[in-house]
């Protein structure tokens, strides 16, 4: 008995994707310059993943979540207090190995903060972690060429399986002088100032990835600071980062993530002597992972004349890398707040996705935008407001013929806008745009050994065989069982296509 040669080809499996919650809690004192609390306005509140690695058969996840404070004092205008709240997380599963890829995500859940005293605040957050794990694994399948060489009929089919190229994780920074609108009061003091990077552009070069990104800041202020009068100003920057990554080539589907690790803000003094320019210094991680998506011949079936064949078939989980840019999410809501409020200071939004579901060849995007106001009210009191605009909305970009996937993705704000009617309604217009790295699935069946072995029956010489068939019936199978070639079928028959044509009521099989 005689095998044919067989190949190897490397694809990627992911194997594991969970998500769950994490508790983290602080205590924390006020410094001394900061006078003491008497209500908390509102708190603001940003995970930051700063490392996933596998360790003694775990994954530690670690992170950090930023708060900003801003809260009231018996007596002045409303300060701000910033601090961190580490958090670790671990993982364990027997399947886990150091050969193994994992990825995390991390969203917030809630987050709460209560005075203890004037001087010290708890802050208790939950934060939502979704881990992804996935391996490199071997597909062997029978060499064509030498199924070729036997002079053996193949049905053969061509499939994508996407292979995990490399990643590539490092820090850079960023600065900025950003001038205020002539419009806009001048800055004496900063309360908060938020800053994000997402990535707009990747192309892809050989041993390189230029990146377009955009760097978001938000920056609450007071213009005023005896009057407590604060105002906002938010602006949008451009910026490229090339990414070198030896190994990558055009084509290559290439997911770019940024975390920002560090930021500090501050007031200078424009040309005129006032104080409109936010100076802004970024610390920036940014995460890339490249797949290629290998075009991929399988075998199905194998006969041949003369000839007893085995085919031993193996069934594989293959994936489809497909990096999503959805854009345009479209969110407009309204509500009452309960509270008489008398004029609206600043607005922020966020948007965060949740959960990234694949049903019957859709991918559903649900997640929440979140809307953060600080109001005055009838009574000249300060509070915090925030409400959620849930969404759920549809990629239509997913590549068809998948069964399932594995999906992680982030949403941004690109276009943001609110007001207040007459009768206290507050209404919401917003526009996301979300970055989701796809691993679409499905399972394949492939020929991965054959052995051949001389007919128990040879043949008696060339001979015609009549055969009545059924409309539809695919040619292979009537190939397959007389042991004669498709193409000599096709060619005694003067047929074109895969399938007996309707009308066909007889064929000829060359023997």
């Amino acid at each position: 008995m005689a095998a044919i040669n067989t190949q190897t080809v490397l694809y990627n499996e992911s194997f594991y994707d969970s998500t769950f919650e994490h508790p983290c809690e602080s205590e924390t004192t006020l410094p001394e310059y900061l006078p003491d609390v008497a209500s908390i306005v509102r708190v603001d509140a940003r995970p930051v993943l700063l490392d996933t690695a596998y360790r003694n058969g775990r994954v530690e996840i670690d992170g950090r979540v930023e708060c900003i404070i801003l809260y009231l004092p018996n007596e002045g205008t409303l300060q701000s207090f910033f601090t961190r709240i580490p958090f670790e997380a671990t993982v364990s599963e027997e399947e886990f190995g150091p050969d193994m890829r994992f990825y995390a995500h991390v969203r917030m859940d809630s987050v709460r903060c209560r005075p203890l005293s004037g001087r010290k605040l708890s802050v208790r957050c939950t934060v939502s972690i979704t881990l992804q794990g996935e391996k490199t694994r071997e597909m062997p399948l029978v060499s064509i060429p030498d199924i070729e060489a036997q002079k053996l009929e193949l049905l053969e089919q061509s499939q994508k399986a996407a292979c995990y190229v490399e990643s590539s994780r490092e820090q850079f920074s960023l600065e900025e002088m950003l001038e205020l609108p002539s419009d806009s009061p001048r800055m004496e003091r900063i309360l908060k100032c938020d800053v994000n990077a997402y990535p707009l552009e990747i192309r892809v070069n050989t041993g390189k990835v230029v990146v377009g990104g955009e760097l978001s800041v938000s920056c609450l202020y007071m213009s005023n600071v005896d009057t407590g009068a604060t105002d906002q100003f938010s602006a949008k920057v451009p910026f490229n980062r090339v990414i070198e990554m030896p190994e990558v080539r055009e084509g290559d589907v290439v997911c770019v993530g940024f975390v920002i690790l560090e930021s500090a803000c501050g007031i200078m003094e424009d040309a005129s002597g006032e104080e409109r320019i936010l100076s802004c210094k970024v610390g920036v991680q940014n995460n890339a992972v490249a797949y290629r998506n290998q075009d991929v011949t399988t075998v199905l079936d194998v006969y041949g004349k003369n000839q007893t064949v085995s085919v031993k078939e193996g069934e594989f989980d293959v994936e489809l890398a497909q990096c999503l840019q959805c854009c345009d999410i479209s969110v407009s809501d309204s509500f009452r707040p309960r509270e008489q409020i008398a004029s609206l200071y600043s607005s922020e939004a966020f948007a965060d996705v949740r959960e990234l579901e694949y049903e019957e060849g859709v991918l559903h995007l649900r997640g929440d935008l979140l809307v953060s106001f600080l109001v005055g009210l009838q009574d000249g009191e300060t509070l915090g407001l925030d409400h959620l605009f849930p969404f759920d909305v549809v990629c239509d970009q997913v590549a068809p013929g998948y069964e399932d996937g594995v999906f992680l993705g982030d949403c941004r704000l690109t276009e943001f806008s609110y007001q207040m009617s007459s009768d206290g309604v507050v209404f919401v217009d917003a526009k996301l745009g979300c970055s989701i790295l796809a691993r679409l699935q499905r399972s394949i069946r492939a020929a991965q050994a054959v052995d051949l072995s001389p007919s128990q029956t040879p043949g008696q010489g060339k001979c015609l065989t009549l055969y009545y068939p059924s409309e539809g019936e695919a040619l292979w199978d009537i190939g397959k069982r007389y042991a004669t070639p498709v193409r000599e079928i096709r060619q005694a028959n003067s047929l074109e296509g895969d399938t007996v044509p309707k009308g066909v009521k007889m064929l000829l099989i060359p023997r």
